[in-house]
């Protein structure tokens, strides 16, 4: 209960500092602030929640004080990140979908590809909104394309693919089972592995 009145409060501080005229401070430079969001995304990967997520309201500060829209949307996205974590996964989509607003100002497409992945993961399997789902899928497919980035496009469809099949739409989903099977020597892991033997378990048990 402690654990969530502090991300409560967390929140509510996020949202009255995200207000550049709050506090007089410093601005830092672009290249700063930049380093600073780099540490707050390796305090959420350490699982330091709320160290990420206090450092990242400093940064946010700061990236609307520049008015970087990347910075901004890196910032969002870390927030998501975050609370996805903490399965508060309402709150996960507000901010992740808050972070594309920012991320489709720029030219970036590997932050979009990675949101609209991310927010595919949500709605294909806590929102169960699956069509929802798969056109973010595909979306982030699009964009993994843009920055010729195969291995994210590996991972994408293993997600898509496992949507598909949790779904019993085994015919839809067994083309991206077989670009994956093509792929994941060369780009997948360990974790790549386990999830497509329990797919290919799945379509020699139906």
């Amino acid at each position: 209960m402690i654990k969530k009145l502090f991300i409560f409060f967390l929140f509510y501080m996020l949202n009255l500092f995200s207000n550049p005229c709050f506090a007089q401070e410093k601005t830092l430079t672009q290249k700063q602030i930049s380093a600073l969001a780099k540490e707050a995304n390796e305090l959420f990967k350490a699982g330091k929640y709320e160290q990420s997520l206090l450092k990242t309201r400093f940064v946010l500060r700061q990236a609307i004080a520049i008015n970087d829209d990347y910075l901004i949307a890196c910032c969002y996205k870390i927030i998501a990140s975050n609370v996805d974590e903490l399965n508060q996964f309402e709150k996960a989509l507000f901010y992740y979908k808050k972070s594309l607003v920012y991320a489709n100002k720029t030219n970036n497409d590997a932050i979009k590809n990675k949101l609209n992945n991310n927010l595919a993961n949500i709605y294909c399997f806590d929102k169960k909104q699956f069509k929802t789902g798969i056109d973010y899928y595909k979306k982030s497919i699009e964009y993994g394309k843009r920055v010729k980035d195969t291995g994210g496009i590996v991972f994408t469809t293993l997600n898509m693919t496992w949507a598909y099949f949790e779904n019993n739409r085994f015919d839809e989903g067994f083309p991206y089972l077989t670009f994956v099977n093509t792929y994941h020597k060369k780009y997948g892991d360990e974790s790549t592995v386990i999830v497509l033997i329990c797919l290919m378990q799945c379509i020699t048990t139906t």
